[in-house]
């Protein structure tokens, strides 16, 4: 998997191991535009914490994990609910839509969808969706809010909307393009074994379960295009405050 999407194999000493979790890594840790670092130990993103064990759990307990917020539909969480660590004290939902993923495997097994275009349009929806930008402003009210840290975000795999999420977060911090999608892609190292038995039913079913650079270049060119910036977005559309977010995350 390390050839798809143009992904390259990455040195990364971000990652939280987890026996029952994959695609967890820490922000933290990651250099700007600037040569600033963005501080260690306070946002984390993943997947799903449905499988997690007692180990895990006491992982996130030992970070402390004070806030855990969940993209993920609600269907999804009562399908897989989350394990919390006992450390926890605010479990928020923002659910963001990302489509019928059942329905879209049929469709693309059946040869009625083609998977790389639909992940395209899917990030330019969490870019443009009025549900999502009602869902990622509350979302950065909650990183925005030192009491609640630190933060893991999620999503089911941690890849699409936890994605999306950390490239705005990244481009919040300034820091450059190049860097927000090598972040981006490194969620197929994550996935590859993770997904490796859907890959072997159905190779056609790679583009749904991977991230492409182009993904999130898409998502990034609508913004710029209807916004002028993406620091126009980020503070008209989604009401970030950038020197806050500076001055939180930031060394």
């Amino acid at each position: 998997m390390s050839e798809i999407c143009g992904n390259k194999e990455m040195k990364n000493n971000r990652s939280l191991i987890l026996e029952g979790g994959f695609n967890f890594r820490d922000l933290g840790g990651i250099v700007n535009k600037d040569g600033r670092v963005i501080r260690s130990g306070i946002l984390y993103r993943g997947a799903e914490l449905s499988n997690l064990t007692d180990s895990d759990l006491e992982k996130l307990n030992q970070i402390p994990i004070r806030t855990i917020v969940d993209f993920r539909t609600t269907y999804e969480r009562a399908k897989n609910p989350d394990k919390i660590p006992n450390t926890c004290i605010n479990e928020m939902h923002l659910d963001i839509i990302s489509g019928n993923f059942y329905t879209l495997l049929e469709e693309i097994k059946n040869g009625q969808k083609e998977p790389k275009q639909f992940m395209i349009d899917l990030n330019v929806t969490f870019a443009k969706d009025d549900n999502s930008v009602t869902q990622f402003t509350a979302f950065f009210e909650i990183i925005q809010n030192q009491s609640l840290h630190p933060i893991l975000f999620h999503c089911t795999a941690g890849k699409d909307r936890t994605g999306f999420a950390s490239a705005l977060i990244l481009s919040a911090l300034n820091v450059d393009m190049d860097t927000i999608i090598d972040d981006y892609i490194l969620s197929n190292q994550y996935v590859e074994s993770n997904y490796a038995h859907l890959l072997n039913l159905n190779p056609k079913f790679k583009d749904l379960l991977i991230v492409c650079p182009e993904y999130i270049q898409r998502s990034f060119k609508y913004i710029e295009e209807q916004h002028g910036s993406v620091k126009n977005y980020l503070e008209n559309v989604l009401k970030v405050d950038l020197d806050l977010m500076q001055k939180l995350y930031l060394e």
